[in-house]
């Protein structure tokens, strides 16, 4: 869910639940207002004298009946469609690049069972959980000693293994590439 679409609903959500206090106390009833009790509000905003006091019972009023709604649109309205959310991943895979010698593999079964790469580069160890989701042939095709190239900006591995290059090509999530 978007940010601002979770702040929404959670203001609304507080919103609703302070306006029904709020109306229970103005109503003298235990319970927040249920429908029966509406037709009692409009009663007090058709008696109030004051118009300032007319004003806060339609506003209370409206608050109440309406954040259900608004919460409902901001809750469902704010959820990323699946497609979009792997496209804008793969997008980001796209920018990332690794490059060493596998060390070891492993499946990491503390964090999801993520098939898992420790490579050694220059500057010490890389560990990668990105390279099987996107090149599922790969982690059962290195062994240890491989050098494995993922260059930012390409959507191909090279696996160099005793002499042998070996290409892949990544899965592409992004229906409009």
């Amino acid at each position: 869910m978007n940010p601002i679409n979770l702040t929404l609903v959670v203001l609304f959500v507080i919103s609703a639940f302070v306006t029904g206090i709020w109306l229970s106390s103005i109503l003298k009833i235990q319970f927040f207002p249920k429908f029966a009790d509406i037709s009692n509000i409009f009663d007090l905003i058709f008696d109030a004298e004051e118009k300032s006091e007319k004003i806060k019972y339609i506003i209370l009023l409206s608050t109440y009946l309406l954040s259900p709604v608004i919460v409902a649109v901001a809750f469902f309205t704010g959820f990323e469609p699946a497609g979009e959310y792997s496209c804008r991943q793969y997008k980001y895979f796209l920018d990332y690049s690794v490059q060493g010698i596998l060390k070891k593999k492993f499946i990491d079964r503390e964090n999801h069972s993520f098939k898992t790469l420790v490579l050694l580069n220059g500057k010490g160890e890389v560990i990668d959980r990105e390279i099987d989701f996107y090149f599922p042939a790969v982690y059962d095709l290195i062994e240890k000693g491989d050098t494995v190239i993922k260059a930012a900006k390409s959507n191909e591995m090279t696996v160099k293994k005793k002499g042998k290059v070996q290409r892949f090509a990544s899965r592409n999530l992004c229906t409009e590439e």
